[in-house]
């Protein structure tokens, strides 16, 4: 498959999940009853996932073509498929990140040292994934 090819599809992807994303915001209300002292008192179980789910996609295809875009243009517009595949690993691995401070947003347990651990994890992981790249 032809670079063009892949960001099409990405892109197409991209607005079929950031779509999906307002619908279950609009359309579901994945949180019933909001509180002073809660985010949220009451949530739909299905509702939640769905958000979360589209949440996922949305945020992961639209890093992945930042990612890509930035280096095209870092590396002189030379075009290389290991641009696409590191760019939708750390889109992925930012994603979790990202989910999981919402779902601990969610149930109030997000405090700054639990931000700061999620991300130095992720940081972690990306470390072993490049170290591993300059190995082989």
């Amino acid at each position: 498959m032809s670079y063009k090819k892949l960001l099409l599809a990405t892109l197409i992807f991209t607005i079929i999940s950031w779509t999906s994303f307002i619908l279950v915001l609009m359309r579901l209300e994945p949180c019933l009853v909001f509180s002073i002292t809660d985010f949220c008192e009451k949530v739909s179980s299905l509702s939640m996932i769905l958000f979360y789910a589209s949440l996922f996609f949305a945020l992961t295809s639209t890093f992945t073509l930042i990612g890509y875009a930035s280096r095209i243009y870092l590396n002189n517009n030379e075009i290389f498929a290991a641009h696409f595949n590191m760019s939708l690993r750390q889109a992925i691995l930012l994603t979790i990140c990202i989910i999981t401070c919402v779902i601990l947003l969610t149930v109030s347990l997000l405090k700054w040292w639990t931000t700061a651990i999620i991300f130095t994890t992720i940081l972690f992981i990306e470390f072993y994934f490049l170290n591993r790249e300059r190995i082989y």
